[in-house]
């Protein structure tokens, strides 16, 4: 009969903290990353489209879209390859990163000015 040392538990116990906190780590970074792509593409384009609907607002629009979809292509393909997250931890950290991305492209637009 196979039996484990105390030692062997205690060490994958904490290997496996360990790496449930770094794939919360990458969560949180690639939804950052996401957001802040998202607000700056609302942004810019939000300048261009306007009441009298034109040509540049239909380009506008266009590449709004692709960078969308793009964005939620990259999202879908890279939180495949992460452990399971409770929906708990997907919607605090989601929260997070979207005030965070929120007050980091207010800084880098100059629309939040200390």
């Amino acid at each position: 009969m196979y039996s484990k040392s105390i030692v062997s538990i205690v060490t994958n116990r904490i290997w496996e903290r360990r790496v449930r906190d770094i794939n919360l780590i990458k969560y949180f970074s690639i939804l950052l990353f996401i957001f802040m792509l998202l607000i700056l593409t609302s942004f810019y384009a939000g300048s261009y489209i306007g009441k009298p609907f034109s040509f540049t607002d239909l380009i506008a629009l266009v590449i709004s879209l692709i960078i969308w979809s793009l964005v939620f292509y990259f999202y879908r393909t890279t939180t495949k390859r992460l452990n399971y997250i409770s929906k708990l931890n997907k919607i605090l950290l989601s929260f997070l990163a979207l005030i965070i991305a929120a007050f980091i492209i207010g800084l880098i637009t100059g629309e939040i000015q200390f």
